[in-house]
């Protein structure tokens, strides 16, 4: 029995991977790298830990701030991840992580840290920068 198009039966379409207009593979790398590494810090930041609460003490930070932090980068992970299908939201959340991020490095500033305790927070920031910049859509073409 034979297959394709001499055949005689009807080719059938490979399914496809579908994303937002306007983002590329590199572009996916850089949200899904961010949304794991986000995922990580939620996995930490909800087991209890002597690291994660002397951090706390550390730079004047209440206890129930811990919860905020949970729900704010849960809801991050989630906000990038449907802004693959809906850019709008992508780019809100990317924007919204690099306020958080600029927050963080204040946090630091604000009890004085040495710059190497800022190093984790910059690096999400630029990550935060580069998501900002994958959920650009292409400019709406005249026909």
């Amino acid at each position: 029995m034979a297959f394709g198009p001499d055949s005689g039966e009807p080719l059938r379409s490979r399914p496809t991977i579908r994303t937002a207009p306007g983002t590329s593979a590199s572009s996916n790398g850089v949200v899904f790298g961010l949304a794991g590494s986000l995922v990580l810090s939620v996995l930490y930041d909800s087991v209890p830990n002597q690291w994660f609460e002397a951090e706390f003490e550390h730079l004047r930070l209440p206890r129930w701030f811990r919860l905020l932090f949970v729900l704010a980068k849960t809801s991050a992970v989630t906000g990038l991840f449907i802004g693959l299908r809906s850019p709008r939201l992508g780019r809100l959340t990317a924007h919204a992580l690099v306020a958080y991020f600029v927050l963080a490095i204040g946090a630091h500033a604000r009890v004085k840290d040495e710059p190497v305790r800022s190093v984790p927070a910059v690096a999400m920031l630029a990550w935060s920068v580069l998501a900002t910049r994958a959920f650009v859509t292409a400019p709406p073409t005249s026909t």
